[in-house]
């Protein structure tokens, strides 16, 4: 931190938490077209943490309500990219709070949109094959999801999709089947 206060232009410096740290470069060119100033980055980080940090602890209203306000910045703002990882989340305390309607129209559109990144579009098939799967009891279109999670992801997650393979087969009472692929999850050491 003192070697950072000596940086000629730097305003202030201050430090947060424990052991991570993320640093953020500011373009103030870029800040000026968005009419922003380093306290609205600021701002703007706490509240997303905060909504984590709500969806953590299991408060889902507070969780919602955050999530909301950042998704309405975002959109005012054009942040597409943000607001499709904000929209997961949302999606994800929906989830919690067992509105599965919510949730899969929420997956879906993380899924269909754009600007996410990969990882929350895999994130996005996983929990859709497990709606379809717990929820609907489309153990078709639960697989369906989770083939389409090999195919996207390269087949880099087996243990997780052979895993889902197997309690849609079992759902089915396939018990072949579903022996098979809980069997085949085992050979895997991955978690998505």
């Amino acid at each position: 931190v003192p070697q950072i206060k000596r940086v000629e232009g730097v305003g202030g410096v201050f430090e947060l938490g424990g052991t991570y740290s993320l640093r953020i470069w500011m373009k103030p060119d870029v800040m000026a077209q968005y009419r922003v100033v380093p306290d609205d980055i600021t701002l703007a980080l706490a509240e997303q943490n905060l909504g984590i940090h709500y969806l953590n602890r299991q408060m889902l209203d507070d969780a919602l309500a955050t999530f909301g306000s950042c998704a309405a910045r975002l959109r005012a703002n054009e942040n597409w990219k943000d607001l499709a990882y904000i929209n997961y989340y949302t999606a994800l305390a929906h989830l919690y709070r067992k509105d599965y309607a919510k949730a899969q129209l929420g997956f879906a559109d993380t899924w269909e949109s754009d600007y996410t990144s990969r990882y929350l579009k895999g994130e996005s098939l996983l929990q859709l094959a497990k709606l379809a799967l717990h929820d609907s009891h489309d153990y078709a279109a639960a697989l369906d999801y989770v083939d389409g999670h090999i195919a996207f992801t390269g087949a880099r997650y087996l243990g997780v999709d052979y895993s889902l393979k197997g309690d849609a087969y079992n759902a089915m009472e396939m018990a072949d089947s579903a022996f098979n692929y809980y069997r085949l999850s085992l050979r895997y050491d991955n978690e998505v």
